[in-house]
C-alpha cells in the first residue's frame, strides 16, 4: 500500500467503511432500508481519508524503513511497539524512527482527533438514547479507544522510543 495512487487508498477505505458501517446499521439499526444512506456517507469519508490522511500516513511510515528487506521491515514495525529491543542496528535505528513518526502523527493530528472522535461520539449517544440500548456499547467502545489513542498509547510510544534510541557506538 505505500507506493499505491492516492485513488486506490481511497477506493479501499470507501469500501471498507462503507461495508462495516452498511452491515452495522442493516444489524443494530433500522434494517437493510436505513442502511444505505449510512453506507454511503461512511463509504464517502472513508475514501476522503483514505485518499488524505491515510495517504500520507503511509508515505511515511515507508520512508522510515526504507531500505530493509520485508523481514527486517516486519521486525522492526513490532519493534516499534512492544517485544525486545533488536539487535541489529539497521532494524533498531528503523523501529527508532517508526516510533518517532508515530508520535509525530499523534502530534500532528491531535485536534482533529479530538474533533472527530468527539463527533463519532456524540453520534453514537444520540443513537443509544433515540433508537436503541444496544448503541451504548459502541459508546463505550469508542470512549475505550479515545482513552488508550491519547493518554495511554503516547507514554507507550515514548518510552519506546527511549528504549529503541540508537546509542553513539551504532553505525546506523
Amino acid at each position: 500500500m505505500a507506493r499505491a495512487p492516492r485513488w486506490q487508498l481511497a477506493l479501499v477505505m470507501g469500501l471498507t467503511c462503507g461495508t462495516g458501517a452498511g452491515l452495522l446499521l442493516a444489524v443494530v439499526g433500522e434494517g437493510w432500508s436505513g442502511a444505505l444512506p449510512g453506507a454511503a456517507g461512511a463509504a464517502l469519508g472513508g475514501g476522503l481519508m483514505g485518499a488524505t490522511l491515510l495517504r500520507g500516513q503511509v508515505r511515511r511510515r515507508a520512508q522510515a524503513v526504507a531500505g530493509l528487506p520485508v523481514p527486517d521491515r516486519r521486525a522492526a514495525g513490532r519493534a516499534s511497539l512492544r517485544g525486545p529491543v533488536p539487535e541489529d542496528p539497521g532494524t533498531r535505528a528503523a523501529a527508532y524512527a517508526l516510533a518517532q513518526q508515530g508520535l509525530a502523527e499523534h502530534r500532528r493530528r491531535r485536534v482533529l482527533g479530538i474533533v472527530g472522535s468527539l463527533v463519532v461520539l456524540a453520534m453514537l449517544v444520540n443513537l443509544a438514547v433515540q433508537t436503541s440500548p444496544w448503541w451504548w456499547l459502541g459508546v463505550a467502545g469508542t470512549v475505550g479507544l479515545l482513552v488508550h489513542g491519547w493518554l495511554v498509547l503516547p507514554g507507550r510510544l515514548r518510552r519506546r522510543a527511549d528504549l529503541l534510541r540508537p546509542s553513539a557506538g551504532d553505525p546506523a
